[in-house]
């Protein structure tokens, strides 16, 4: 039997690429930053999923693929909101 989980991680945003030095001290730059998530963090939230599901299930990683979704589009594209959904299968040995 298989096992599907999906993740969603939001990559970029406006706070991706400000405009000046001055667009950093503004609410809505440290609001952004705070939406994005770094590999490490990404790395960590997934290996600990895998670890937890071989341990109460026995089941092994199947597969896992990224997908990249534009989720709001910016009008300039600069700051799109990009999310990376990941896609982890596991299945039962």
């Amino acid at each position: 039997m298989k096992k599907i989980k999906t993740f969603k991680f939001e990559v970029s945003n406006a706070s991706s690429s400000p405009f000046s030095e001055e667009d950093k001290k503004k609410d809505w730059y440290i609001e952004g930053e705070k939406k994005i998530a770094s590999p490490e963090k990404i790395d960590e939230i997934i290996n600990e999923y895998l670890k937890e599901e071989e341990r109460a299930s026995s089941a092994v990683l199947d597969s896992i693929t990224v997908t990249p979704i534009d989720v709001l589009f910016h009008n300039n594209a600069r700051g799109n909101t990009v999310v990376l959904q990941y896609t982890v299968i596991m299945r039962n040995v």
